[in-house]
């Protein structure tokens, strides 16, 4: 496994010369901002505050330069473990019948299905 940082966004590698990391780094492939919640070490989308660093402030935009004094870059491929895990959870909950929030618009819990069917049978009646 390398230890070269790649940008969060395109997945290029974050040349040498781009090093450190500062809130103008940019990068030179996809120009995505690289001082970014999503490029940090301590940045997990599955918490409300999107960040682990109980001291650092919530993030407003995770894909936006920022000024947090905890950054730490890493690359989102190393960040992978985080995205197993994710797919784990979806792949137990799917096992023992949890809602996952995929593929919810084709049930019986749509509302334009269940309209339908209220207005069938409101007609039924009338007959």
């Amino acid at each position: 496994m390398s230890d070269a940082l790649c940008c969060w966004r395109c997945g290029e590698t974050i040349v040498r010369e781009d090093l450190p990391i500062t809130r103008q780094s940019r990068c030179r492939h996809c120009g995505a901002d690289l001082y970014v919640c999503r490029q940090c070490r301590f940045y997990n989308p599955r918490l409300s505050r999107k960040c682990e660093e109980d001291r650092a402030e919530p993030a407003r935009a995770v894909d936006v330069a920022n000024f947090c004094d905890w950054f730490e870059a890493v690359s989102p491929a190393t960040n992978g473990k985080r995205a197993d895990a994710e797919e784990a959870a979806r792949r137990l909950a799917a096992l023992f019948g949890e809602e996952t929030g995929i593929g919810t618009a084709d049930t019986v819990d749509d509302p334009a299905a269940k309209m339908a069917a209220l207005l069938q049978d409101a007609e039924k009646k009338q007959d």
